[in-house]
């Protein structure tokens, strides 16, 4: 595998299959072609799914579409706010559906509280 991002991810493989940590890993495509994807494929392959925070809403990974990474649109300061290019968050299938609901109580009260 290439690029940093996998290289780190592969140096703490051992620990990811032994602890199931919650793990955040930063990775754009305009710094290098399909840098989610195999960041991605890394994860998912140990029983991981993905999800990422756009807009202050929780998505799954799933709902990541090629034109949140475009590099025309992440170069682009009037489209950044419809963008999803740094942080993932990658939760053990055995824990995805209470982390998801978590994280979503979480951003709802974030919400409302920036509203006040």
């Amino acid at each position: 595998m290439e690029g940093h991002e996998l290289s780190v991810l592969e140096g703490a493989a051992a620990l990811i299959d032994r602890e199931r940590p919650v793990v955040l890993v930063e990775a754009e495509d305009r710094h290098r072609t399909r840098a989610v994807a195999s960041v991605r494929t890394f994860m998912e392959s140990r029983g991981y799914d993905g999800f990422f925070i756009l807009r202050g809403a929780l998505r799954t990974i799933d709902e990541l579409t090629d034109d949140m990474q475009s590099v025309a649109n992440l170069n682009s300061t009037m489209l950044r706010t419809k963008m999803c290019y740094v942080g993932f968050l990658f939760v053990s299938r055995k824990k995805a559906s209470g982390f998801a609901r978590n994280m979503e109580d979480a951003l709802g009260k974030q919400t409302n509280s920036d509203s006040v």
